[in-house]
């Protein structure tokens, strides 16, 4: 393979509506942590971010919130990285940082009109994290306990958004409800689901052009039909 030569392509993450983009990114992180940005809000805005795992996503949200940027495909590509499977569960263990990054927007001035959709972003945060720690409880046979646990969970998300769809974006008050019901059941789907994540994901190491870009309102484009390129390496 060759950088910036098209040799393959895959589906890229959807962008939202510009309109959308700030509620998007405080809801989740939609872009890929190589995206460019520009220099002058960055340097206005931009803070050191406590965490090493989702100090990508900070970035994001304030160059998008503070810094008035939104998000557009780049000309050409702009990063050259590389995948491999297993990146489901670690982005799992991001969880506690994401959680405590919300809790820390949740208190700055500078997002006081955002608090509404914080919370909620927090509340499915808080809920997911109960729902895995669930799973693990019911994986080790204490049925009972994981059934507390999952009614945490469904307690605190207490939505049906999203419905049966994946998690992220499916209820998790769905999924801690069935494991309220079948605890060693809904650890069984939850290895099948694995299982086919694995089948369905690379087992070597696979190497991934892409671009996105940030910049400043006045400069938004609209998208461009510029799919990211891959080869298997």
């Amino acid at each position: 393979w060759m950088p910036g030569v098209a040799i393959g392509s895959e589906d890229d993450v959807e962008l939202p509506d510009p309109s959308q983009m700030v509620t998007e990114i405080l809801r989740r992180n939609y872009l890929f942590a190589g995206s460019v940005f520009p220099r002058e809000p960055w340097m206005r805005i931009g803070k050191p971010s406590p965490s090493r795992t989702v100090d990508d996503w900070e970035n994001w949200v304030r160059l998008i919130v503070e810094g008035d940027c939104r998000v557009t495909p780049a000309p050409s590509p702009t990063v050259l990285y590389r995948s491999s499977p297993g990146q489901a569960s670690a982005a799992e263990g991001c969880l506690p940082d994401e959680i405590e990054l919300v809790e820390r927007l949740l208190t700055e001035p500078e997002y006081v009109s955002h608090r509404q959709i914080l919370t909620v972003t927090l509340r499915r945060r808080q809920s997911r994290a109960r729902l895995l720690e669930g799973l693990a409880l019911a994986s080790d046979g204490h049925a009972w306990r994981a059934r507390t646990v999952f009614a945490d969970a469904a307690r605190i998300d207490h939505s049906l958004r999203g419905g049966t769809r994946p998690i992220p974006h499916g209820s998790i008050t769905l999924r801690a409800l069935f494991g309220m019901v079948s605890p060693d059941l809904a650890v069984r789907r939850r290895g099948q689901r694995l299982a086919r994540q694995a089948v369905a994901a690379p087992e070597t190491t696979k190497a991934v052009v892409t671009s996105q870009r940030l910049a400043t309102s006045p400069q938004i484009q609209a998208p461009s039909a510029m799919p990211p390129v891959s080869a298997d390496v």
